[in-house]
């Protein structure tokens, strides 16, 4: 199984570098939530690390959605999917082969993201507010981002999952497209609509990582080759 995912796993490499469309996009929601922590202090007047993650959980998101369809959208609309079947590969190695790029992508750029952030609030604090300690995200707002990265990886397997089972692969993108709006959810809620964030980011950890193993332990192992060559 692992020679099979890392055949994948190759093949979807070139896929990606060979994606120039996607490189100003990714290089843009890199930076937004820098540029969001700036313009809040600019108009509010206070850094809040819990802002930027917000705009992460918005981004990054929609940047993998995007990629996992087009991957399996695209062996369907070009006709590979097929000869792609009809190798020995399995049906979960392939999926999860064809996923590692997404959501390696998404560990990358919420890393360098949240870096970014990080510098450009230790900017502000050292020339606009005279102050030379540095700040850190705390406990609960680095395990929101994590929170962030299971949610990337939900949406992965939801927008791959139905772009393979259903007739039309624009179907699947539409459905997860519309779902990842409410990615914001946790970090929305951790901010604004509770009194214990540590303790809801936790929680939120474990049901995401639950979710997650579901998807890979359950869903995947009944997805089913004949099911899949029936939608070509």
């Amino acid at each position: 199984m692992k020679s099979q995912m890392s055949s994948v796993l190759h093949h979807e490499w070139k896929y990606f570098v060979a994606l120039k469309r996607f490189r100003f996009s990714m290089l843009f929601l890199i930076v937004a939530p820098a540029i969001f922590t700036m313009l809040a202090y600019i108009y509010f007047g206070k850094l809040n690390f819990y802002y930027p993650i917000i705009i992460m959980a918005l981004g990054v998101p929609r940047i993998t959605v995007n990629m996992i369809s087009y991957s399996i959208g695209g062996e369907k609309v070009y006709k590979t999917f097929e000869s792609l079947l009809s190798t020995p590969i399995r049906t979960e190695s392939m999926f999860i082969g064809k996923s590692m790029i997404a959501i390696l992508i998404s560990l990358v750029m919420l890393v360098v993201s949240s870096l970014f952030t990080w510098l450009s609030a230790n900017f502000i604090q050292y020339v606009f507010m005279h102050e030379t300690s540095l700040i850190w995200f705390s406990t609960a707002q680095s395990i929101l981002i994590f929170d962030n990265l299971l949610i990337c990886i939900f949406m992965i397997f939801i927008t791959g999952i139905l772009s393979m089972v259903m007739q039309k692969p624009r179907q699947g993108l539409h459905i997860a497209s519309a779902l990842s709006f409410l990615t914001m959810v946790p970090s929305l809620l951790v901010t604004f609509g509770v009194k214990h964030p540590l303790e809801w980011s936790a929680g939120i950890m474990i049901i995401l990582l639950g979710i997650n193993l579901f998807f890979i332990c359950y869903v995947l192992q009944r997805i089913k080759r004949p099911q899949i060559m029936a939608k070509l």
